[in-house]
């Protein structure tokens, strides 16, 4: 960057020397000394607009150094921060776009940038392209698997791509998280979930089953399993077994209890169910499945007062 500024320089200065006679060697000196002060100067004067602030600072190298994996990187990572979500849709969804268009210059200059597919994941995210969101996240934990907001960002895709019903696609981030980060058994717990909510009972109960050879103190295995042997295979010792197991570990677990109660209505062992469910109903006292159970149960019970009141609750 300096070389040609140096030869330029080299010259300059021969040129000046040369110019003028040995006696005037001094003022000679002083002249191209006062040039590269003052042009200096002006260059210094010049940058301190772009040091004004971070964003100004990025978005002014990119244009200097435009092949430069670290200036579009931060060029990108700065106009995504740039934006929130009081800014216009227009405004936002163009910005975050150009953003994109740098970090993934970024991150082809130089594929080792980890920082560069992590707020390449994260912008895409921000424009629902969970696909590709997906894709430049799990290549910043090729790189490193420890790196925080990859995971952060890759868990909050996978359960946002779950609860607007892109499976497919929760699936693979949870499976890409079980792959870079196999310590964490919720995550483990999680692609379980979608296995049993998606009929792949098998691959569920192998996935369960390594999560407790792991972590034997992880109830929601457990309550799965549990839950799996009294709904799907109608084995309710082993639903039981699992499940009391469940909430040896975990009595707060709300999902726990309300299996455990249903478990019991369907065994026709009300008091037991109620018993549950009542804990349940403590845990979390607007959930209307809990008020409906306890309403149906307190009708087999005969209590029909109680009943017609957690119907009204239910409501």
């Amino acid at each position: 960057m300096f070389a040609p500024l140096l030869g330029f320089t080299l010259a300059v200065s021969y040129s000046i020397v040369k110019y003028f006679n040995r006696k005037n060697t001094l003022l000679a000196a002083k002249i191209i000394l006062t040039t590269i002060v003052t042009l200096y100067s002006i260059k210094t004067f010049s940058r301190n607009f772009a040091w004004k602030d971070s964003f100004t600072l990025y978005t002014t190298d990119v244009k200097t150094s435009a092949n430069s994996a670290k200036a579009n990187a931060g060029a990108g990572e700065m106009l995504i921060k740039s934006v929130n979500e009081k800014t216009p849709d227009v405004i936002r969804i163009k910005t975050i776009e150009k953003a994109i268009g740098y970090l993934k210059k970024s991150v082809e200059i130089y594929p080792g940038f980890t920082s560069g597919w992590v707020y390449l994941g994260y912008g895409q995210h921000l424009l629902k392209d969970y696909k590709g969101s997906h894709t430049s996240l799990v290549e910043a934990l090729k790189l490193e698997n420890t790196n925080s907001d990859a995971v952060s960002y890759l868990y909050n895709d996978a359960l946002t791509c779950y609860h607007v019903g892109n499976i497919r696609q929760a699936e693979e981030n949870f499976k890409a998280l079980v792959r870079y980060v196999p310590e964490h058994s919720e995550y483990e717990y999680l692609l379980a979930e979608i296995y049993t909510n998606t009929n792949r009972i098998d691959s569920a109960l192998v996935l369960l089953n390594t999560i407790l050879a792991k972590n034997p103190q992880f109830d929601k295995a457990y309550n799965k399993l549990g839950e799996i042997y009294g709904r799907v295979f109608h084995d309710f010792d082993k639903s039981f077994e699992y499940l009391n197991k469940a909430y040896d570990l975990n009595p707060t677990n709300i999902e726990t209890l309300r299996n455990l109660g249903t478990a019991y209505g369907l065994q026709h062992d009300f008091q037991k169910s109620l018993r549950y469910l009542l804990k349940a109903e403590k845990v979390k006292p607007d959930d209307k499945d809990i008020l409906n159970k306890l309403s149906v149960t307190y009708m087999n019970l005969g209590d029909k007062k109680m009943a017609e009141e957690y119907a009204v609750k239910a409501k």
